[in-house]
């Protein structure tokens, strides 16, 4: 099946290729389909489709989780630093939803776990969250093409409060 194009009026000769792109960039998962879940209890390592950037990497780790055993950690930054991880997606339709777990441990106020859809910034959490929470919104998308889902996690330039970091677990759009 094809991860992007089909009934875009693209040849089958540049459709194989877009595919092939898209697999060897690690989209074989993450580029489409739409509806999807992810609760990192597959492995240790972060599941195809998803991407991380910043001045660290988010990480799988089993300490702290919604669902056993695993969920996605923030990467471990400084102050003025941030970290991302990125879900990429065709096949989001009008209407869908996005949901998921995220827990919060940060400095009240001033560093930030944010969502952002698209580039849009859509809602952001600080402070101690007291455990895992949950949260759901239909993104607007795009009608054609990749959407893109980003958790962003941002220090501000000096202090610091609790674990320094968030958390996101199963995560659902449907």
């Amino acid at each position: 099946m094809p991860l992007i194009g089909a009934g875009r009026n693209v040849s089958p000769r540049m459709q194989a290729k877009i595919d092939a792109w898209l697999t060897a960039n690690g989209w074989t998962q993450g580029g489409g389909g739409g509806a999807m879940s992810e609760d990192f209890d597959s492995s240790l390592t972060l599941p195809a489709g998803f991407t991380t950037s910043g001045d660290a990497n988010w990480f799988v780790q089993g300490s702290t989780f919604y669902s056993s055993p695993n969920s996605a950690e923030s990467g471990n930054i400084g102050n003025n630093q941030s970290t991302s991880l990125f879900l990429v997606r065709d096949g989001i339709t009008a209407g869908m939803t996005l949901s998921f777990r995220y827990k919060t441990d940060t400095e009240n106020l001033f560093d930030k776990l944010f969502l952002f859809i698209n580039g849009s910034s859509i809602d952001n959490w600080s402070g101690n969250s007291g455990g895992f929470q949950s949260y759901t919104t239909t993104p607007t998308v795009r009608s054609v093409g990749l959407n893109t889902i980003e958790w962003r996690y941002v220090k501000d330039n000096s202090s610091s409060s609790g674990a320094d970091a968030v958390w996101i677990d199963d995560i659902v759009i449907s």
